[in-house]
């Protein structure tokens, strides 16, 4: 049995494309929505953050609610923490770069 070999000129894959194709939006579904209660009288600061003049905050948290289409409990007392960085405010700047001339 005989074949035949086409030859055609080689395609760029579409990566190597001058513009990228856009990006399409992402699935998102809700999943559960979480209400902690922050421990304010046990907050933490740690001060320098990465050599810097920012402060980190701890927060514990106190307790709280999950709730979903799937879920809903409770936060266990005193189970975690998150955080917070404060930065200096004499320190930050704002500029407006807008072409707004109306």
């Amino acid at each position: 049995m005989l074949s035949k070999t086409l030859l055609t000129e080689a395609k760029p894959s579409p990566g190597n494309a001058f513009s990228p194709h856009k990006m399409r939006m992402p699935h998102l579904d809700f999943i559960y929505r979480i209400v902690a209660e922050m421990d304010q009288g046990g907050v933490t600061p740690i001060e320098g953050v990465d050599g810097t003049d920012k402060i980190r905050l701890v927060l514990p948290i106190e307790g709280g609610t999950v709730h979903g289409p799937g879920i809903k409990g409770v936060i266990v007392h005193k189970s975690g923490a998150d955080w917070a960085e404060v930065m200096n405010p004499k320190k930050v700047s704002i500029s407006n770069n807008s072409d707004n001339s109306d």
